[in-house]
């Protein structure tokens, strides 16, 4: 809310008066004028009330209950579209990491948990996965016909 006033002297007295009403009020010049502002919402209604404008204060308090709804909206689409993202990018590099483990190693070396969670990984690429396991690159492989060796080369790759 902007109060373009005349003279100096009644811009200060409109200034230091928001500011013993314990509002949050800035003061500058713009276009050769004195400018006595407030920017918090709560501030600006408390003016429109107290100079009798219970109209624009009912407008004022519609617009910005309306905005607080489209920020939250906005914030939980937001929200999910970045889950959504994590998702199916984790879904990707899972999906690369078991090719691989299976081009160089074969899933049947994996523990079972591991296996199997792998196999369901691979069926249902774009779900998550959760009851199984978990399946996040830190995986075991319990020595059936590898050495340690083997794995030692497998992990630098």
């Amino acid at each position: 809310m902007d109060f373009f006033v005349d003279s100096e002297d009644s811009a200060t007295y409109l200034y230091y008066l928001f500011k013993q009403m314990g509002k949050k009020v800035f003061q500058t010049e713009k276009k050769n004028k004195s400018l006595v502002y407030l920017r918090n919402s709560e501030d600006i209604l408390d003016i429109i009330f107290l100079i009798g404008g219970i109209n624009s204060f009912f407008e004022f308090e519609e617009v910005t209950i309306n905005k607080e709804i489209r920020n939250k909206i906005n914030r939980n689409m937001n929200w999910e579209i970045a889950n959504e993202t994590k998702k199916l990018s984790a879904s990707e590099k899972q999906i690369n990491m078991i090719k691989v483990i299976d081009q160089k190693l074969g899933l049947s070396e994996l523990t079972d948990v591991l296996s199997e969670t792998a196999k369901l990984r691979l069926e249902k690429s774009g779900n998550v996965i959760t009851g199984t396991g978990r399946f996040n690159g830190n995986f075991q492989i319990r020595n059936k016909k590898t050495d340690l060796e083997g794995w030692k080369q497998f992990t630098k790759v």
